[in-house]
């Protein structure tokens, strides 16, 4: 038997552990026509999934009616999304091209349309086997496919392959934000290069809004303080990262989580001190003093301002226009 007829066959049976090791196996050449075979293998899959599908509907005369082609075409997806797991499998392995084999792994017709997320273990586990250069090309284009942090088709693939190859995370802001809204792990490997990236990502602190540091900190700012304490994250940079995140400013929901961070960092006064200036530069945008949780460090605030900042405030018109700094929840 061929080594084609070989994964062919164990595609069908869906015996997803045994066909990783066999693609594993593979020699070149036998990568090579399961590679080229398996486009074809697919089509003709879903030529006998849409054939099945107007068998079932030979009852009714109106082919062409609407409801009745919209049930085929979802009897069909669902028929080839249950053979999507060996089909990513036996492409993670065969497929030569990065751009094709994240198009491959990436196909919408092989996921299921409803269910949650498939395992994506054994798909992993065959395309750590590739080339370094390779598992690296194909995880960045698989991460700019993710478009929300919900999108289970791609997302759960895309983070696990960057942790089991060590290859480095693509900038992407939604990659960022779709990490966030898995589990806090300590040992993750993806929080030394994505931590950092939530000062700056795009829909991070709205992902993290609704962290809390009472009556106990939730996961994230429990993860975060556990880090602190073990010193494994730097205070100057989570101070450096909130401040700057202050000075880009927003609505109250993104920048919440980045209030109870810095409340939580809780600032000494030496190192307030240190960034003096960008405190200040947050003044002028401030509110007027009425939500205690504001988070002014210990060294500074509205009672140490400058008399020349103070005389320069009293002077503005009130029936100006107010500041639009948001007071955080």
């Amino acid at each position: 038997m061929s080594a084609w007829q070989e994964v062919r066959d164990l595609v069908t049976a869906r015996e997803t552990s045994t066909l990783a090791d066999r693609v594993i196996a593979l020699t070149e050449a036998e990568r090579a026509e399961v590679g080229r075979r398996l486009p074809d293998f697919l089509k003709e899959m879903r030529d006998t999934a849409t054939q099945m599908a107007r068998e079932s509907q030979r009852d009714h005369h109106d082919d062409e009616d609407p409801w009745l082609a919209w049930e085929r075409r979802r009897t069909v997806r669902d028929a080839l999304a249950e053979f999507g797991a060996p089909l990513r499998i036996a492409g993670a392995g065969t497929i030569s091209g990065p751009a094709a084999a994240a198009a491959w792994l990436s196909r919408r017709e092989l996921y299921p349309e409803w269910a949650p997320a498939p395992d994506p273990a054994e798909v992993v586990r065959v395309l750590v086997t590739r080339p370094a250069e390779w598992q690296a090309d194909v995880a960045a284009r698989l991460a700019g496919k993710i478009r929300r942090a919900d999108d289970d088709r791609v997302a759960p693939l895309v983070l696990a392959l960057l942790r089991a190859s060590g290859v480095t995370p693509p900038a992407h802001d939604p990659l960022v934000v779709a990490w966030l809204t898995g589990e806090a792990a300590a040992g993750d490997p993806l929080l030394g290069p994505l931590l950092p990236r939530i000062f700056e990502a795009e829909g991070a602190g709205r992902a993290l809004r609704e962290e809390r540091l009472t009556p106990s900190p939730t996961r994230w700012l429990s993860l975060i303080r556990r880090l602190l304490r073990a010193g494994r994250v730097s205070r100057a940079e989570l101070l450096d990262g909130c401040v700057s995140r202050f000075l880009r400013g927003g609505n109250a929901a993104d920048l919440r989580f980045f209030v109870r961070l810095h409340e939580l960092i809780d600032p000494a006064p030496q190192e307030a001190a240190e960034r003096a200036r960008d405190y200040l530069r947050l003044l002028p945008a401030r509110p007027r003093p009425r939500s205690p949780s504001w988070p002014w460090p210990r060294s500074t605030g509205p009672a140490r301002t400058t008399t020349r900042t103070s005389k320069r405030r009293s002077r503005r018109s009130p029936s100006g226009p107010r500041p639009s700094w948001p007071a955080p929840a």
